[in-house]
């Protein structure tokens, strides 16, 4: 998977984001965008997702030497970020059953195995509004690894976790860094040494 921002810039009113961003990220590998509060770095994953447009510049998106068109890359990514929703009032068990019907999971995966992965066991019955801050971000973490895509997006993937959970995520992600590529927004310093290339916003 290849990623091609030229000359890419976002503005909201009159205040420019960022101007003239020219990179790539290709995959499979880990990549980081490091920078301050309010220097990009959610935006630029939000424009590489495809949910936000370019106020000027291009993104260009090639899969097995074909090109991906910008309304079909949904279809080739997960992303988790604490400002992403799920339906709380449902189980794991019940989210999977309908996220599986959204985007392709790894084969042979089923709840009881997620559940295990995510350290959720003794929590399989309770609704997720019902999860602590830690638990959802665990849950969703490990749904975009679970999900049978080419290209993860993670923005601030170590908020709301402990100590141990964070190794737990830097195992998956040293896990699928061989065969995805992971494109991590972050100001934990943690989370970018476990990036093998990083840009600064």
């Amino acid at each position: 998977m290849n990623i091609e921002c030229q000359s890419l810039s976002k503005r909201y009113t009159h205040n420019w984001i960022f101007k003239d961003l020219t990179t790539s990220f290709d995959g499979p590998g880990i990549h980081g965008i490091a920078g301050n509060n309010g220097s990009g770095k959610s935006t630029l994953l939000s424009l590489i997702s495809g949910y936000l447009s370019p106020s000027k510049g291009s993104i260009r998106y090639v899969l097995n030497d074909k090109n991906i068109p910008r309304e079909n890359i949904f279809t080739k990514m997960a992303i988790a970020a604490p400002y992403i929703d799920v339906i709380e009032e449902f189980t794991v068990s019940e989210l999977l059953k309908v996220y599986g019907k959204l985007k392709p999971l790894e084969q042979h995966l089923d709840a009881k195995e997620f559940l295990k992965v995510a350290y959720l066991e003794k929590d399989k019955k309770k609704p997720i509004k019902y999860f602590s801050s830690g638990m959802k971000q665990r849950m969703q973490l490990l749904l975009a690894f679970k999900t049978d895509v080419p290209f993860l997006l993670f923005d601030e993937p170590s908020s709301f976790l402990d100590t141990k959970a964070k190794e737990w995520f830097y195992q998956l992600v040293n896990t699928y860094k061989h065969e995805k590529l992971i494109i991590m927004a972050s100001n934990d310093k943690e989370d970018l040494q476990a990036c093998e290339f990083l840009i600064e916003m």
